[in-house]
C-alpha cells in the first residue's frame, strides 16, 4: 500500500508537471503568436504613415471648395473665338498638323504658322492667356475620409469626376472610376504653378493605349482606345490649403471624353 501510495505520489507529481509544462508551452506560443501580430501590425502601421498620402488627409469630414481654371469673362470670350477659329482652320489640315506637331520637342512652345488658320497676334494672344488663368471656385462639397486597413476612402458628392478615390496606403495605388493609378512621383513648389500658385506633393498615373496616336485621327477606328488619368493630392505654400486635382482622357468608340476636377480644403 506504501509503495502504491508512492507511486500515485510520483504520477500525480509527473502528471502536474506535463500539465504544467503544457500550460507554459501553450502560453509561450500564445505569446509567440501575439508578439509576431503585434509587430506584424506596427509594420503595417509604420508603411502606412510612411505613404505620402498621409500628410494631407485624415479621417474624418471636411468641406471643400470645388474649383475650375479660368480666366476673366471679356478674355475668355476673346480666347474662344480665336481658338474656335483655329481649331476650323486645322479640322482641314489634320495631317499637316500632325507632322508639324511632331517636329515641336517635349517642354517647347509650337512656333506659329499660317496654316494654323490665325494670325500672330491672336497665337501670341492664346500664349499670353495662360498667365491670366486662375482658379475660380464654383461650388462646395462635403468630403467623408474613411479607413479600413490599408485602404483609405475618399468620398464627394457634389463632384464629376473626384466621385469616390480608393488609396491603398501599402501598395500606395489610387483606384478610380477610371482604373488603378500607380505612383509617378513628387511634386515640387515652382513659381511656373501660376494657376494655382506655388504648391508640392505628390502624383499618380493610369496610361493605356498609344498615346502618341492621339493627334492622328485618321489612323484611329472603332478599336482605338486610349486612357491618360492623372491624380495629384498636396499643399499650397502660400494658404496651406490641402489640393486635390483628378483629369481624365479617354477615347473609346471614336468619341473622346475628358474632365477636370479641383478641390481645396484645409
Amino acid at each position: 500500500m506504501k509503495k502504491i501510495t508512492v507511486f500515485m505520489i510520483l504520477s500525480l507529481l509527473l502528471l502536474a508537471g506535463c500539465n504544467n509544462s503544457t500550460d507554459t508551452a501553450k502560453e509561450t506560443v500564445k505569446e509567440a503568436t501575439a508578439s509576431e501580430q503585434k509587430q506584424q501590425k506596427s509594420t503595417v502601421e509604420e508603411e502606412v504613415h510612411q505613404n505620402p498620402i498621409m500628410d494631407y488627409i485624415k479621417e474624418g469630414e471636411v468641406n471643400a471648395d470645388i474649383m475650375t481654371i479660368g480666366m476673366e469673362p471679356e478674355k475668355s470670350k476673346e480666347a474662344m473665338i480665336i481658338a474656335t477659329k483655329m481649331q476650323a482652320s486645322l479640322a482641314e489640315k489634320r495631317e499637316w498638323f500632325t507632322n508639324y506637331m511632331s517636329q515641336v520637342k517635349e517642354g517647347e512652345v509650337m512656333p506659329y504658322h499660317p496654316n494654323l488658320g490665325i494670325t500672330k497676334e491672336e497665337y501670341q494672344f492664346l500664349l499670353d492667356s495662360k498667365k491670366d488663368m486662375k482658379l475660380v471656385k464654383k461650388g462646395e462639397t462635403p468630403i467623408t475620409v474613411t479607413r479600413e486597413g490599408n485602404l483609405l476612402t475618399l468620398k464627394a458628392t457634389n463632384t464629376t469626376a473626384i466621385k469616390t478615390l480608393t488609396i491603398d496606403l501599402k501598395a500606395n495605388t489610387v483606384k478610380t472610376d477610371y482604373g488603378i493609378l500607380s505612383y509617378d512621383g513628387e511634386i515640387e513648389a515652382s513659381d511656373e504653378q501660376v494657376v494655382t500658385g506655388p504648391w508640392s506633393g505628390h502624383s499618380w498615373n493610369l496610361k493605356e493605349g498609344n498615346l502618341n496616336q492621339i493627334e492622328d485621327i485618321n489612323n484611329m477606328d472603332e478599336n482605338t482606345e486610349m486612357k491618360n488619368i492623372d491624380f495629384s493630392i498636396g499643399k499650397l505654400k502660400e494658404t496651406g490649403e490641402i489640393i486635390v486635382y483628378l483629369k481624365s482622357f479617354e477615347i473609346k468608340n471614336l468619341e473622346k471624353n475628358q474632365n477636370e476636377e479641383i478641390l481645396l480644403f484645409k
